[in-house]
């Protein structure tokens, strides 16, 4: 008897090693596979269909981003080091792109960014915007705009981590969760949280758009090293930390409880 509940205990803990290991659908943008000037028409990255679609000009321009330390942000880029800049000074400067395959359920997502005074950067989720205007960070849910603070320093990139939970009550709202420079080995406070707004359509996320223009006379923000993953190894996918705090917690509790088990028999 005591062998099979040892042996069960082991097959608990596998089954959650495996569940953070498992693999998830992923979208990546690191613009390091394009050419350099605009970037319509031009495709690259993973998870995404067909090319980019930018009414106003963005510009592919050189150099990578780099996350704060801080932050112990593990995802790394690869090949010819660039990033995305409009030149327009409204929020046409946008380039979009549909997904290969919708995201649903959970998805985690990141993205670089460097603000510039009164200059906007960031991503759209299916026209819904989460952006840097100066230092405010500014979320636009159907149009409805949360968040009031300051989180960014202009001139200084910030890693912007998020959590959208898709459907996640019984009202069908979609929650956003978002932190700016989080410890992504430690999460702490978010920096933003939204669970009162249904903004998801056909309760899947399916186009992904990069928003970088002008404001006043100032440039565009930069934006780099865009990705989204939904499925149990999302948060490995978006910050190369595996497996999420939380699910890493359940882990060593269940490895712990197993050890107390076996002492105590």
């Amino acid at each position: 008897m005591r062998a099979k509940l040892i042996q069960l205990g082991l097959v608990g803990v596998a089954i959650l090693l495996g569940t953070a290991s498992a693999s998830a659908t992923l979208v990546s943008a690191d613009f390091n596979d394009l050419a350099a000037g605009d970037v319509n028409g031009q495709a690259g990255g993973t998870g995404l269909a067909a090319t980019w679609t930018a009414p106003v000009q963005v510009d592919v321009i050189a150099g990578d981003l780099s996350a704060p330390s801080s932050t112990n942000f593990a995802l790394t880029q690869s090949g010819t080091a660039q990033s995305l800049q409009g030149t327009g000074d409204s929020s046409a400067g946008k380039a979009s792109r549909n997904l290969t395959t919708a995201l649903t359920d959970t998805v985690w997502f990141s993205f670089l960014l460097t603000p510039t005074t009164s200059g906007r950067g960031g991503i759209d989720l299916d026209g819904s915007r989460i952006l840097a205007v100066g230092t405010q960070f500014r979320v636009f849910l159907n149009n409805v705009v949360h968040g009031t603070t300051s989180p960014f320093t202009v001139g200084q990139t910030a890693l912007v981590l998020g959590k959208v939970e898709i459907d996640a009550d019984v009202s069908g709202n979609d929650w956003f969760t978002a932190w700016v420079n989080p410890d992504v080995e430690n999460l702490g406070t978010a920096t933003l949280t939204v669970t009162d707004k249904n903004w998801i359509t056909d309760a899947s996320i399916g186009q992904l758009g990069v928003e970088t223009y002008q404001g006043d006379t100032t440039a565009a923000s930069i934006v780099d090293l865009i990705t989204l993953s939904n499925g149990s190894n999302a948060y490995g996918d978006v910050t190369g930390v595996i497996p999420e705090p939380a699910s890493l917690v359940l882990l060593l509790c269940a490895v712990a409880s197993w050890f107390v088990w076996r002492r105590r028999r």
